[in-house]
């Protein structure tokens, strides 16, 4: 699993099956392993994406990324198993979520809309000597779906409790979050807008540094009051779900020109500030719109991803909440976890339900949610490289 952050590849592991007694997905022995980008690497994904329009990067450089891609989540499968001292022999298969490079959801101009994950599986396959399963997407975007939200589907089958609405909420580059309402309602999943990659980007055009450790540049720093009401009118945060976003709506092209307007007069802290607090309102702001008004209350956030590792983040939510009429009538703040607390390593999630969605294919089971993507019906994501 490799996300729109770049910041590293993440190797899963889990013990699957379905508990027919108690009607449930067993999940158990859940390890991750993870390895850093290449740098190189991350500056190819970057400037092929650094437009935002997919205009970037030629046919050349896309396919050897595809190769180089391949190679390197090949590898860091190869070094998971060894570290954990477990044979290729004892895997069912491997699921592959790719390199997002491209993601424009259907719309009025584009009805079917595009996808694209670099990473060759059948590379994958012949270094590993394993089936592998990946292009999952696609399958579902044939049938009129987002090909996103996908990992709902293991938030459905794990973290479903009677009585209880939870929302779990990632924080990668890309803010989603899943809602369950006990566990019969279908689920609510959707993109909330921008995770950490306007925190980031910034972080990196200004102070040439990868993330805001900690928080700490954020909390420096102080609100610029018409730099927040720029950001809160990006057209993604008013469309209803099913949605999906990625780097081609908040990538470069859009924080950039902000950066630029700003930086003559304000600090690297002050617009990294209002980039942490804009990041938080809009999340809040879509539990608000879409979540809300179809659930009792809120009893639980589980946070995941790496925007569960900024307390300047998670401030700033629990302030918007806090002065929330919207939340003051239907129950109040939420309490906040990570999934830790439900024995799911907390930056493992992800990786996990693409095993399970390979797992699922692997059996010819559907492994999408229509009601979350927008999909015409069920269908068995993936593509089988044996």
């Amino acid at each position: 699993m490799s996300g729109t952050s770049l910041d590293g590849v993440d190797v899963a592991r889990a013990k699957l099956s379905w508990n027919f007694e108690k009607n449930a997905l067993a999940c158990t022995d859940i390890a991750v392993f993870s390895i850093a980008m290449p740098a190189e690497i991350k500056q190819h994904l970057l400037a092929l994406q650094a437009d935002g329009s997919g205009n970037r990067g030629t046919l050349k450089e896309t396919t050897f990324l595809h190769q180089t891609l391949g190679k390197l989540f090949a590898g860091a499968v190869t070094e998971a198993l060894q570290a954990w001292q477990l044979n290729p022999e004892e895997v069912l298969c491997v699921g592959s979520h790719g390199q997002t490079v491209y993601h424009q959801p259907p719309s009025v101009e584009h009805p079917m809309g595009v996808t694209l994950q670099l990473g060759d599986l059948a590379l994958m396959a012949k270094e590993l000597q394993l089936p592998i399963i990946g292009d999952f997407r696609l399958r579902d975007m044939a049938c009129g779906g987002q090909g996103a939200p996908l990992v709902p589907f293991l938030d459905a089958l794990f973290f479903s409790e009677a009585g209880k609405v939870k929302c779990l909420q990632n924080m990668g580059g890309i803010g989603n979050v899943t809602v369950l309402n006990g566990v019969e309602a279908n689920p609510i999943a959707f993109d909330t807008g921008a995770g950490n990659m306007l925190i980031d980007g910034a972080m990196m055009a200004l102070l040439g540094l990868p993330y805001d450790k900690n928080g700490e540049t954020a909390n420096r720093g102080t609100l610029i009051p018409t730099l927040l009401e720029q950001l809160k009118q990006h057209p993604f945060l008013g469309q209803l779900p099913p949605k999906s976003t990625g780097r081609e709506a908040w990538g470069a092209s859009f924080f950039q020109p902000l950066i630029d307007e700003f930086q003559p007069h304000h600090t690297p802290e002050d617009i990294i500030a209002t980039f942490t607090a804009f990041t938080a309102w809009s999340l809040v702001d879509a539990y608000e719109r879409y979540v809300l008004p179809h659930v009792p209350r809120i009893d639980e956030v589980l946070i995941t991803g790496g925007g569960a590792y900024n307390p300047a983040l998670l401030g700033w939510v629990q302030h918007w909440m806090a002065h929330s009429s919207v939340f003051s009538a239907k129950g109040g703040i939420p309490s906040f976890a990570t999934c830790e607390a439900y024995g799911m390593p907390n930056m493992a999630k992800e990786a996990v339900a693409f095993a399970l969605l390979a797992w699922a294919r692997w059996y010819g089971l559907p492994n999408n949610i229509p009601a979350c993507t927008g999909a015409i019906g069920f269908v068995s994501m993936g593509h089988v490289v044996i």
